[in-house]
């Protein structure tokens, strides 16, 4: 995938893939984005970091569909139990 907006003829890459792994949490699968156009990522970025710079370089390259493959495989972090209402 050629991002880096030099003048060589690089054509829009409007597609991107990714697979997520088994029980994926969402910075994992954020890391997964970031691993299909090369984007570094280190252990001490945050979700929110991995995925400004995966923003970031896909609309560099012109992504526009997004196909995710396994989405059944995320893991959503636990959620507080929710009390029933009482009146």
């Amino acid at each position: 995938m050629r991002v880096d907006g030099s003048a060589g003829g690089a054509a829009p890459v409007p597609v991107a893939y990714v697979l997520v792994p088994p029980a994926a949490s969402p910075k994992a699968l954020a890391a997964e984005f970031a691993r299909y156009p090369g984007v570094p990522v280190t252990t001490r970025m945050t979700q929110a970091q991995i995925t400004d710079a995966v923003c970031h370089t896909y609309n560099r390259a012109g992504v526009r569909l997004v196909l995710i493959n396994e989405i059944h495989r995320l893991t959503p972090a636990p959620r507080p139990a929710r009390r029933p209402l009482t009146c």
